[in-house]
């Protein structure tokens, strides 16, 4: 580990976690349990000198990205449609805002293209 972080995460972990998460959500709000707008609250706790790792070594970054917002929290409403629509677009751009935070601006592509690899089993 670089000098500075305290331990790391894996760009995986966030965005499959978020696309599991924004998947269920759309999924939920269609029973009896949903409505017409959804709230997605989102954090990643005790983040302050965490790593930010690509998680494969074909993958790895030339630069260190460490986190310094001790938490980061994201809330979002969407309409029950919007969010059955587009649930891995919402998860992509809510991982995009938490790469941020870490000083990692990914491109749209990139975690579209590492989605559908998580996501689509073989």
């Amino acid at each position: 580990m670089p000098l500075g972080a305290e331990s790391v995460i894996e760009i995986w972990e966030i965005l499959f976690y978020l696309t599991e998460f924004t998947e269920f959500a759309a999924r939920i709000s269609l029973g009896p349990a949903g409505s017409s707008s959804v709230v997605i609250d989102v954090g990643l706790h005790k983040t302050a000198s965490r790593q930010l790792v690509a998680g494969k070594p074909e993958r790895a970054f030339h630069e260190t990205f460490i986190a310094k917002p001790p938490d980061i929290e994201i809330r979002r409403e969407y309409v029950r449609e919007e969010l059955i629509a587009g649930s891995r677009e919402i998860a992509i751009n809510m991982t995009k805002e938490i790469l941020f935070a870490f000083g990692f601006d990914a491109t749209n592509d990139m975690l579209s293209n590492y989605q559908r690899e998580l996501t689509e089993f073989q």
